[in-house]
């Protein structure tokens, strides 16, 4: 049998190890915080327990083990689109996977191309021939840092490769909206809301520092004045919970683009934890009042 076949069990066998002596002996204490911390916040119990196991694995757990183990993203949408008895959108691929794909994509993994990545999607709707003002796009924690970074290349476009002209979007008017949920928005790790004993959450700052490790440039982390005279958005939404390690990076976040924005500027926070909407629709439950707010902002985008 090949070393390539072998890898993915002896990554299943190391996660099994450090499940049973890292993580297990840490969600024993991370999940009675979460709960001792839930009830005096009046925050859901079972979401919160939840979260602490899942900030236990999360902070014992090498990125490469999670994703041997869980469900590849196809079998987790199939799964999706079986349960609703929808026919799944492939593209209009008709060849397999190649080895060549997955060798080019760990190639511009090397690069950071995350930013660009997003870029050129802005970009390619662009040039189908939508409007800026049909166009509303946003992003979950890590996706909101994506999120924003592409607001600050339309605001302060600079080359995305080699080739300047590749990422360089004219933008006509300005792009109708933008949401932006428990965004990652700087490095710092100063604010208080770093520094809790007990948290509801999943993140803690060793997970963000490890897991972040491959992102460049965030939003508080430059001169506000850099974001002097933002005009690239009619409207901008930020949430956040009060309970996550990012509550007080998202209201000076929200601060600052209310100041130097020209658009509407909305800060909507709620007692919850890191990404929130996610959070309440992976458990099952009724969209919260967070999930409702991102929907409103969008209606309300699209009737102006």
């Amino acid at each position: 049998m090949s070393a390539l076949k072998l890898y993915p069990s002896f990554i299943k066998i190391r996660f099994l190890l450090k499940f049973l002596f890292c993580v297990l002996p840490h969600a024993t204490c991370r999940i009675p915080a979460a709960i001792c911390h839930a009830l005096c916040k009046k925050l859901p119990l079972a979401p919160s327990s939840w979260n602490g196991f899942t900030g236990a694995l999360m902070a014992n757990t090498h990125p490469a083990q999670l994703q041997a183990i869980l469900p590849p993203t196809i079998d987790a949408y199939d799964a999706w689109v079986s349960s609703r008895e929808m026919s799944p959108a492939r593209g209009g691929y008709v060849m397999p996977l190649l080895p060549g794909h997955p060798d080019w994509m760990e190639n511009m993994s090397e690069r950071r191309l995350q930013m660009t990545q997003g870029i050129l999607a802005l970009k390619h709707v662009l040039d189908s021939g939508y409007q800026p003002s049909n166009i509303i796009s946003g992003g979950d924690s890590a996706g909101g840092y994506l999120a924003l970074g592409v607001l600050a290349h339309l605001h302060r476009p600079r080359p995305t490769s080699e080739r300047e002209e590749e990422g360089h979007i004219d933008l006509q008017g300005t792009i109708k909206g933008f949401f932006l949920v428990s965004p990652l928005s700087s490095f710092g790790f100063t604010a208080p809301s770093y520094q809790r004993w007990f948290s509801a959450g999943v993140l803690i700052r060793s997970v963000v520092d490890k897991w972040g490790q491959s992102l460049l440039g965030m939003a508080l982390d430059v001169r506000q004045t850099w974001w002097g005279n933002l005009n690239a958005v009619g409207f901008i939404l930020a949430t956040g919970g009060y309970e996550e390690v990012f509550s007080d990076d998202i209201h000076q976040l929200g601060a600052m683009l209310r100041k130097h924005s020209k658009g509407e500027v909305t800060l909507y926070m709620e007692n919850e934890a890191n990404d929130g909407p996610l959070m309440v629709f992976a458990a099952g439950r009724p969209p919260s009042a967070t999930s409702n707010a991102i929907t409103d902002f969008i209606i309300a985008c699209l009737k102006v």
